[in-house]
């Protein structure tokens, strides 16, 4: 009995994984990023097609307060005079109410937007669905709304340092298109 038990279980767990992994890939880089409307930490309504002319870190994180959380959040939040200068809105997604986000928006003095999923459809929309808490998953979405690249792994306390050196390839990238097109 314990066999079976134990085997309906990974079979359960095989199946959620999966799901996930397969909703992941519905988004690609080059495609655009499906438009949503949350309320923020604030209580205000976000709606990422009101970011259209503005190049868009949209990130996914499981749960505010952790440790993984915290060092994510707070490396955004000490680079977050770059992505200004750079006219680049950094967007925090999370299953979490708008009044934990804004809770430890304010502890943590975070000068970005923490966003509310409770219903999960947004992540859902993103692939970034988990059974419990979302994936911590980053779509870069450029000024025309597309997205230009995903980051789902790199080091916690280093997550915006990489988010800036993608961006900077991006723009690297963009500046010798328009030069080859001259």
């Amino acid at each position: 009995m314990k066999l079976n038990v134990l085997f309906i279980f990974f079979i359960l767990l095989i199946i959620f994984l999966t799901v996930g992994i397969v909703s992941a890939k519905q988004l690609e880089i080059g495609g655009f990023a499906p438009d949503f409307k949350l309320t923020d930490n604030n209580g205000e309504i976000f709606t990422l097609s009101d970011n259209k002319g503005k190049k868009v870190v949209l990130f996914f994180f499981p749960r505010v307060d952790t440790p993984g959380w915290i060092k994510q959040n707070c490396s955004f939040r000490d680079s977050y005079s770059w992505f200004i200068d750079n006219n680049i809105n950094v967007i925090g997604i999370s299953y979490d109410s708008s009044i934990r986000h804004n809770k430890f928006s304010q502890t943590y003095n975070l000068p970005y937007r923490l966003l509310s999923d409770n219903d999960k459809k947004v992540s859902k929309l993103y692939g970034a669905n988990g059974f419990f808490f979302p994936k911590r998953i980053t779509f870069l979405i450029d000024e025309n709304g597309k997205i230009f690249d995903i980051l789902d792994k790199a080091k916690l306390d280093l997550y915006a340092e990489e988010t800036i050196k993608r961006f900077q390839a991006f723009q690297t990238s963009n500046s010798q298109k328009d030069l080859n097109a001259n």
